[in-house]
């Protein structure tokens, strides 16, 4: 796959809107495009902590090995959703998002036995005047990969993702 083509894949251009165009990111989702299988023979073990196979799609190699990507780069977070709240704050402090926007996460706000969505949908409320949401990517799971999000990105990725089976969308309609 040439670098026109892979720079003009939706997944490409969600990773370089969601890493800030980190060139280290781009370079990594680039080869994962680009070269499918290599990658994923490269990355076996954490495509099958997943339980995910070579035996899936293209299509879905390519969108999970974004994910993890953007993962340990701190772009995103993976959250089973029957997080505790700690856990929850502590791993969405560390998000690059959050830190380059100095957003403020106060234990306070939220109720200890809520669900994800719910805390989602406060933080939403407090961002807001910022305009930023907590966003979420789909990856078929019963867990939310999350991101803070200005909501114009996430609309200009919104039709980038329209042109996958995939969704990204805000987490607390997730």
């Amino acid at each position: 796959m040439s670098n026109n083509v892979v720079n003009e894949n939706p997944i490409y251009r969600i990773a370089a809107e969601l890493s800030n165009n980190n060139a280290s990111v781009l370079q990594e989702v680039s080869e994962c495009l680009s070269n499918t299988k290599k990658y994923f023979s490269e990355h076996e073990e954490e495509y099958g902590e997943r339980c995910v196979t070579d035996g899936e799609g293209e299509a879905v190699l390519q969108w999970l090995g974004m994910v993890d990507i953007l993962q340990k780069n701190d772009y995103v977070c993976e959250r089973d959703w029957e997080d505790e709240l700690e856990d929850f704050l502590y791993f969405m402090r560390e998000l690059e998002g959050v830190k380059r926007n100095g957003l403020a996460l106060e234990e306070d706000w939220f109720d200890e036995d809520g669900e994800i969505t719910d805390w989602c949908r406060i933080i939403d409320g407090k961002w807001e005047s910022q305009n930023i949401c907590v966003a979420a990517i789909d990856i078929g799971s019963d867990s939310y990969v999350m991101f803070p999000c200005n909501i114009n990105v996430l609309q200009k990725i919104s039709q980038y993702v329209g042109e996958t089976n995939y969704r990204i969308a805000r987490a607390c309609e997730m």
